[in-house]
């Protein structure tokens, strides 16, 4: 497909949905409330929401630590967002954050702990891409 759009101030690259791109998780009657609406509007129906938090307490009680971080909000207002994946009604499904497929109702969590004998290590970071459905 390789075209692109303009929403609002920026330029998105548009991909066709691909069944090898991953599964959505729509929310009942969440893609046809964006049927036939432009692309800007249906953005607005989109959050994005990242957090993570990192870790080290060693053997002697120092502790120093990253997080926690958060960062997110509506789709349209992210920098690291480029490209707008739809399916064949035109309605967009997900979007190419930071590199990633990124599909509606997506939700991610992953924690991590370590212990190497000099202390501990942790890291856990989330991330979801929330439908808001208008009912």
């Amino acid at each position: 497909m390789n075209k692109k759009v303009k929403i609002y101030d920026k330029e998105y690259l548009v991909l066709e949905f691909d069944s090898e791109m991953g599964r959505t998780y729509e929310p009942e009657g969440f893609f046809e409330q964006l049927k036939g609406k432009p692309y800007e509007e249906q953005v607005k129906y989109y959050n994005y929401n990242y957090s993570y938090e990192r870790s080290r307490v060693y053997a002697g009680g120092d502790e120093t630590g990253t997080g926690p971080h958060q960062y997110g909000g509506n789709i349209s207002k992210l920098d690291y967002v480029d490209a707008i994946i739809v399916n064949d009604k035109d309605v967009i499904v997900g979007f190419r954050i930071k590199g990633s497929i990124t599909l509606a109702g997506y939700a991610y969590s992953y924690e991590v702990e370590e212990n190497n004998g000099a202390g501990y290590k942790t890291y856990s970071e989330s991330e979801s891409l929330t439908c808001i459905v208008v009912k």
